[in-house]
Order: structure tokens, then sequence, then C-alpha cells
């Protein structure tokens, strides 16, 4: 199901986020219900799985790393999931006139069971907690952003600036040689360094786009300098 500003929800469980860019294992076992029997809890959720997917790219600006939307939109798209779900409750008919059709002859309209309705206490109450469960794991991707901040001045780089630069010094085939294989080895380590995706708590993140962009700066690079 979608979400507002284009936060995708899927139809996963949840994970850990990790130290580094290439995630590791902090599990995100908040539990919604306070581990209650019977009430909802991230704790059951798969390891390496994420609930919302979100993909990370350069700014508008190109200066530095944003998210394809905003994470505190999660909040909202499972609270209207909740109050999705609570509406379907509220349509589930009798099972008398099917069962004895002949006795509901006369009545055109609709019946059906008694649910839950969404202004009961109880139901405010887990809301509440739902809401909250999922406020807590928003810090974590502010966390994972700031890991990519080093990446930044590469992001800024622009291949043909930089050979021009490189030209106007005029340096001897021997440094351009080494220069080449030095940003050969940076595209490689860039590659290894990034992930494709990386569960942080409840995100599965997507770098796959970001991580080419920037290995493909340094392969720019080199095959520019080639060319000298």
């Amino acid at each position: 199901a979608g979400g507002g500003g284009g936060t995708t929800v899927t139809a996963a469980g949840g994970g850990g986020g990790g130290s580094g860019v290439g995630g590791g294992g902090t599990g995100a076992a908040a539990g919604v219900g306070g581990g209650d029997a019977g009430e909802v809890s991230f704790a059951s959720m798969s390891q390496g799985e994420g609930l919302f997917v979100l993909e990370l790219r350069p700014s508008e600006c190109k200066q530095h790393f944003v998210y394809s939307s905003e994470g505190s939109a999660c909040v909202a798209v499972c609270s209207e999931v909740l109050d999705l779900r609570l509406q379907s409750l509220n349509d589930v008919p009798q099972l008398e006139p099917s069962i004895v059709p002949q006795l509901f002859r006369t009545v055109v309209y609709k019946q059906v069971l008694s649910a839950v309705d969404t202004t009961e206490d109880w139901i405010i109450q887990r809301r509440a907690r739902l809401e909250a469960a999922v406020q807590r794991m928003l810090p974590a991707l502010g966390e994972y952003l700031q890991l990519f901040v080093p990446y930044e001045a590469l992001l800024k780089l622009d291949p043909v600036d930089y050979v021009q630069e490189k030209a106007a010094a005029d340096i001897s085939t021997e440094e351009a040689k080494a220069c080449v294989l030095e940003h050969l080895e940076q595209e490689q380590q860039v590659l290894s360094e990034i992930p494709e995706t990386v569960v942080v708590g409840l995100f599965e993140i997507s770098c796959s786009e970001i991580r080419k962009t920037l290995a493909s700066r340094h392969k720019k690079i080199a095959d520019l300098l080639l060319e000298l």
C-alpha cells in the first residue's frame, strides 16, 4: 500500500540497522503493545526485512544526501492502515440471512455484525502506542544518513573539471597512470562499501542508484584521464 509523500509500505518484517554504511545488526525489537499477549509487537518480525521502503538519493542541489520521503510519513501510514482494518470489521454481514433466508425476505437493508468503534478509549490508546513505537524508530534514519557525509565531496565532484585541472597542471604520463589506477581502485571501494539495500530499524533503504552514481564519478575520471 502506498504511503503519503512517496513512502512505500511493504508487507515484510522488521530487521537490524547497523553501524557502518553496509548495516550490521542492531535489531528494531521495540514492542508496540509492550509485550502483552495478543498485542502487536515488532519483536516478532524476521531479521533482515523492513516495513517501509525508502531510497537514498542526492538532494536537488546535489550537495548532500536525502531520502525519497520523510520517515515521519510512516506514522500516518500506520494510522491509515489501522483505520482501514477497523473499517473492514464494520462490514461483516450476519450469517443468519444466508442460513435461513426465508426468515429475512422482508429485510431490505444489509445486516452486519457489531464491531469496534474508532472512538473507543482502548482503540485510541492502542493507536497512540502504535504511533509512539514507530516514532522511536525515526532517529535511526538520521544516524544512517550521517554515515554518507564522507561521500558528499565525491557527490559534488565534477569529473570534467577535475580532469581539466589535472591537464592544466601538465602532469606526466606516470602521474596520469597512477591517478587512473587510484580512481579505478576507489570505484571498487565505493561499490564494496555501499550496499544495494540495507535495513535500518523498520526501514529498508535502497542505495543502489546512489551507489552507482558515486562509483561512476571515479570511473568517469579514469576514462577522461586515459583520453588525455
